[in-house]
């Protein structure tokens, strides 16, 4: 799989797992390509004020698998966001 680029505002949440056609049970490394920190939450459904999220400052990465139920969710923290996603 080639590197995938995905952008996200800051008020959106986006399903990488979806937009992407990430495989559940395969790991992908993201970057925060961007310069505003990235939100990241691993949840079944849309993620919600108060709900825990990892966060990626720029430059940033983390390693993540999909699995199966559980969308990878990112968006802006105050900005829109660029992330990189590459099959580990």
């Amino acid at each position: 799989m080639a590197t995938q680029n995905q952008t996200a505002d800051n008020e959106t949440w986006i399903n990488i797992v979806s937009t992407l056609s990430l495989v559940v049970g395969t790991e992908y490394t993201i970057q925060n390509v961007s310069s505003d920190v990235a939100l990241l939450s691993e949840k079944s459904t849309i993620p919600v004020d108060g709900s825990p999220f990892h966060k990626l400052n720029p430059g940033e990465y983390q390693s993540v698998t999909p699995e199966t139920g559980l969308g990878l969710w990112v968006k802006g923290k105050l900005s829109g966001i660029t992330i990189a996603v590459t099959e580990t």
